[in-house]
């Protein structure tokens, strides 16, 4: 039995909603000095979207990811993300005393790939789709209630350290 790499299904309402609600989050950001007047809320915001973005990516869009026009999006909003974070870094007033707000934006792209590396090397070797951990003590993944299995969590427990890293070493 082959197995297919990617899917290239339409895309499902819960991929729809997302992306426009991630998008207008991305205009928001990418306009936030105008929008928001007091600094420590810029800061948080941008800061918030940046490090936030790669960790529920991996937890709640695995599934839109085996599709190749997601993939093909979120490469997009990363490299979009790469443009936003040289234009944000330049204003000093997003700095926090260990870095600035930004800096995890630069790292999106990277994320999406290595999800995608997890993603495909867990099919080669196992023949069946990488799922996120559900919520704490559950068994089963959110979208497919496939049961989770160790590679699953072998795979988390690589993403989730090298996400911690790079969103706190500057």
């Amino acid at each position: 039995m082959k197995t297919q790499i990617f899917n290239n299904d339409k895309l499902t309402v819960y991929d729809k909603i997302s992306l426009i609600v991630y998008f207008i989050l991305t205009i928001m950001v990418s306009q936030i000095s105008s929008l928001f007047g007091d600094i420590e809320t810029q800061k948080s915001i941008v800061m918030g979207y940046s490090f936030l973005t790669p960790f529920l990516l991996y937890i709640f869009s695995y599934k839109s990811l085996r599709n190749i026009k997601m993939f093909i999006v979120w490469i997009g909003f990363g490299a979009f993300h790469l443009f936003l974070y040289k234009t944000l870094v330049t204003n000093s007033d997003l700095m926090f005393f260990r870095g600035h707000a930004a800096h995890g934006l630069q790292y999106t792209i990277y994320f999406v790939i290595l999800f995608e590396i997890l993603r495909l090397a867990h099919l080669r070797l196992f023949g069946y789709e990488l799922v996120s951990l559900g919520s704490y003590g559950a068994r089963t993944d959110l979208w497919d209630e496939r049961k989770i299995r160790l590679p699953d969590i072998i795979c988390f427990f690589i993403y989730f350290p090298i996400w911690i890293m790079a969103a706190t070493v500057k």
